[in-house]
């Protein structure tokens, strides 16, 4: 397994390198070498800044081994991990059906415009925290009338200061306003640079230990926190892009059940909307020589069908296939290669299946020799 990690590109170059040290090592002790050894294994590492630059690297991979799989591992901003895949689904050098790109961070969440074809063209996996399942998602989003979509860092910041409210609520219903009222030492409106000495607020702890305590539903799922403040009973959800470029669930994650597999419910395109007008379909079909004295099928009334000779099988099956209100041209062709043919227009309204009409009609070729 070729996993290709590349680094963010707004960091430094120390800060990088010690980011995909970390990353790599957290990769290698996701399995027991003792266990599974050569599971899981990290060929390359590379610190890259434009997509242009991944991509000459990526190719340079292909140059030298085409037909391996490659998981690459994309540790960058969502409008570059775009460029990149973009560009690797019009690079006339790059394979596809090799390649699976596995999107760290939440850069699912990000918007991702279903028009632009190629996103769906490759194998892409990452996560999601937005539960746009949920009611309290939709709620939001029915409000956001202008834009349906918003990135994960807004959700968590839309979720962070809801737990903050929810946190000085609690307080003010316990009867704790004179803390606002009455701040103390510490409390300040400014916005201190990071050079001035900070002084805590001295009734910080009191909201701290307020909002460890909140429990509700937010954008990112449930919100809980356990005493030492840290979140839990989240979940990830796993998504891949379709072939449409759209995003489908396909698991989840959280740090009780770990990681769980769910079936993807995969939305299928309707077909676009049949025309109103008629519909002409041409048969064809080899027979023997017909006499000369057999005259073609005419037609009277809507429940009045008249033929001679061996055509009117043909005409009987003809209407079973294709229903009422057909109209048959008052044409027959011979020709020396025993071959003729008419033509048929009826409604659309009426459905015919070609494939079911072909079988019907070598039924009704069959039934003509079989009388002449």
């Amino acid at each position: 397994m070729m996993v290709v990690v590349c680094a963010k590109e707004e960091v430094t170059s120390s800060s990088s390198s010690r980011g995909l040290l970390r990353l790599q090592q957290l990769y290698q002790s996701l399995v027991d070498p003792h266990v599974s050894p050569g599971f899981l294994q990290i060929r390359l590492v590379k610190r890259m800044i434009f997509p242009n630059e991944t991509l000459d690297f990526l190719r340079q991979r292909e140059t030298m081994d085409r037909e391996s799989k490659k998981y690459i591992v994309l540790d960058c901003s969502p409008k570059n991990a775009r460029e990149l895949i973009i560009s690797h689904v019009r690079d006339i050098h790059m394979g596809r059906r090799n390649y699976h790109y596995l999107l760290s961070g939440l850069i699912m969440d990000e918007p991702w415009d279903a028009k632009v074809k190629e996103l769906g063209a490759l194998n892409i996996t990452g996560f999601r925290v937005v539960d746009r399942t949920s009611r309290y998602t939709k709620t939001v989003l029915d409000r956001r009338k202008d834009r349906k979509s918003f990135s994960a860092n807004a959700a968590l910041m839309h979720d962070a200061v809801s737990v903050f409210i929810e946190g000085v609520n609690r307080l003010l219903e316990r009867g704790e306003a004179e803390m606002f009222e009455h701040p103390g030492p510490g409390a300040t409106d400014a916005c201190l640079s990071y050079r001035e000495q900070i002084h805590p607020w001295v009734n910080g702890t009191y909201i701290t230990n307020a909002m460890r305590t909140v429990d509700l539903q937010a954008l990112s799922g449930r919100i809980k926190f356990n005493n030492e403040g840290q979140r839990i009973d989240y979940m990830l959800d796993i998504v891949e892009m379709t072939i449409h470029s759209d995003t489908v669930k396909i698991g989840t994650w959280s740090p009780t059940e770990r990681l769980r597999i769910t079936p993807p419910k995969y939305i299928r395109i309707s077909p676009k909307e049949t025309e109103t007008g008629n519909r002409t379909y041409i048969v064809t079909s080899i027979i023997r020589a017909l006499s000369s004295s057999l005259s073609f099928l005419s037609y009277g009334d809507e429940d009045e069908w008249r033929a001679e000779g061996p055509l009117l099988t043909t005409s009987v099956l003809l209407r079973r296939v294709v229903g009422r209100g057909v109209q048959l041209d008052k044409k027959l062709f011979f020709y020396e290669s025993n071959f003729f043919f008419f033509t048929i227009t009826t409604p659309v309204a009426i459905c015919c299946c070609y494939a079911c009409l072909s079988v019907r009609m070598r039924e009704a070729r069959d039934a003509v020799l079989l009388d002449y």
